[in-house]
C-alpha cells in the first residue's frame, strides 16, 4: 500500500483526492497492527491533506479528524483530542445520513471516554 500511495504521490500529485484516501487506509492498517504512532502520522498527514479552505461540510475530514483523535487517545495524548472532535462536529454533514450518525455516535463516546 505505501508503494502505491508512492506512486499515486508521483503520478497524480499530492493533492490529488486518493492521496489522503490511501494515506487513511494506512493509518487503519498501522492502527489495526498496534503501531499507533504510525497511525498518528498517516492520520495527520491526511487531515492536513483534507483541509480546504473553501469546504464548510465534509463528511471525509470529519472521520479523518476523528480517526486521529482516537489514535491520541489510545497513546493517552489528550491535548489535541478535543480540538479535534470538535473540528469532526464542525464539518460534519447534519443530515441523517447512517455513516453521519455513526460519526456523531463515535465523537460522543470518545469524549465521554476523555473526561
Amino acid at each position: 500500500m505505501e508503494r502505491a500511495l508512492a506512486i499515486r504521490r508521483q503520478t497524480l500529485g499530492a493533492g490529488h483526492p486518493t492521496i489522503p484516501w490511501s494515506l487513511g487506509i494506512l493509518g487503519d492498517f498501522a492502527r489495526d497492527a498496534g503501531d499507533l504512532r504510525l497511525a498518528e502520522t498517516y492520520f495527520r498527514e491526511a487531515l492536513e491533506l483534507r483541509r480546504v479552505p473553501d469546504r464548510d461540510v465534509d463528511l471525509r475530514r470529519a472521520e479523518t479528524a476523528l480517526d486521529l483523535a482516537e489514535v491520541l487517545s489510545e497513546l493517552g495524548d489528550a491535548g489535541d483530542v478535543e480540538a479535534l472532535l470538535t473540528e469532526a462536529e464542525t464539518v460534519l454533514p447534519t443530515s441523517e445520513d447512517d455513516s453521519e450518525v455513526e460519526l456523531r455516535t463515535r465523537i460522543t463516546e470518545l469524549r465521554r471516554r476523555s473526561r
